[in-house]
């Protein structure tokens, strides 16, 4: 809704509520009216051109999506997708968009303890296509610790700074990224804060073929910096903050869940071709490792350092039925390697989903 023409409102709601998933007390859920899983998703006002400038301010529950979403994402594939209680201003030019945001994850007026998650993310387009972000974020939390020396410091201080490559280059395109996390953390109430000192690296290069069908071949390599000593009073484990996961670490999301403290190295190979003007099908396969090896238990009284997590392979077949309406079919399997198979387990695993999406 836009009052003025400067002025604009907008509000979403969220029904993230489960098929079958009511009050089976009450007329076996079809009178269940208390909706807890249906809330305000955004609820937002914008004033664009403050002051006659290239400035706008953005107040309320949004979305904070930015760059390739890795650290900042609505994670749009969940049943709950993410919104931030947020203030954004923004700066918008033909060079360069800047946004400065501050935004509470937790707090109330009951207490002066909070998290909370600001930052600075800008996009340089002075090489269009090729654009380059550069950003800084910073999250915290204000509790104390309660003792030691580092008595009365908040437990939390967290900065992110990192930067963003992507564009074309004929049929070519590419995409770059490095970040460093800085900072301290209690990971106790009484002892000394750790340091943090932690890294994000991925690079990825793609060919569209100029032909029929338009069949594109790309390659990625990422690492998560990982942490194989906790003696030593500092995390070198990359926290990832607010991405959207799905989109990067395989269909599956088995990753970086399973022993995260050690990061992630893993290389994913990709193919793609429109079959049909209407229908396209995809294929990705992923090789995953630990960033660090970790020491796993591999017989009584036995350990091993072990590095490799497996195989991912994700195919995907996307029906645009209309302009309105698509359908998604896509069928993974994982082949375990040796820490998930001592962890988890040696058997393959398999997934499958159906999912239609209705743009009006």
């Amino acid at each position: 809704m836009k009052p003025t023409q400067d002025v604009a409102v907008f509000v979403q709601v969220q029904d993230s509520r489960l098929f079958g998933g009511g009050n089976s007390a009450l007329a076996l859920g079809t009178l269940d009216g208390t909706a807890k899983a249906v809330d305000f998703h955004q609820a937002f006002f914008t004033v664009s051109n403050l002051f006659s400038s290239p400035v706008s301010i953005k107040i309320g529950r949004q979305e904070l999506s930015y760059g390739n979403e890795r650290l900042m994402g609505a994670a749009g594939w969940g049943n709950i997708g993410r919104a931030f209680d947020a203030g954004v201003l923004s700066y918008k030019s033909g060079s360069v968009d800047a946004d400065i945001f501050a935004s509470k994850l937790v707090g109330s007026q009951a207490t002066i303890v909070s998290q909370n998650f600001r930052g600075l993310y800008s996009t340089w387009k002075f090489f269009a296509p090729h654009l380059v972000d550069a950003f800084v974020l910073f999250d915290d939390n204000t509790d104390e610790v309660r003792g030691g020396p580092d008595a009365t410091l908040k437990k939390l201080q967290r900065s992110t700074a990192g930067v963003l490559a992507r564009g074309k280059v004929g049929q070519a395109d590419y995409e770059f990224e490095a970040a460093s996390q800085g900072g301290a953390t209690a990971l106790s109430d009484t002892a000394a804060r750790a340091s943090i000192s932690a890294y994000l690296f991925s690079g990825s290069g793609g060919y569209t073929f100029d032909i029929d069908g338009k069949p594109r071949v790309a390659i990625r390599y990422t690492v998560l910096s990982g942490d194989d000593d906790k003696t030593d009073n500092t995390v070198r484990t990359f926290n990832l903050l607010f991405g959207t996961n799905h989109k990067f670490y395989g269909y599956m999301d088995y990753f970086p869940g399973i022993l995260p403290d050690y990061g992630l190295s893993f290389l994913t190979f990709s193919c793609g071709v429109n079959v049909l003007s209407n229908l396209g099908v995809a294929l990705d396969f992923h090789h995953f490792s630990l960033d660090r090896s970790a020491a796993l238990t591999i017989a009584p009284g036995q350990t091993a350092a072990k590095q490799a997590l497996g195989d991912e392979i994700d195919f995907t077949t996307t029906l645009k039925y209309n302009p309105n309406v698509s359908f998604v079919f896509g069928l993974s399997t994982f082949f375990p390697g040796d820490v998930v198979k001592i962890v988890k387990g040696g058997s393959n695993s398999y997934w499958s989903c159906i999912m239609t999406s209705v743009n009006f």
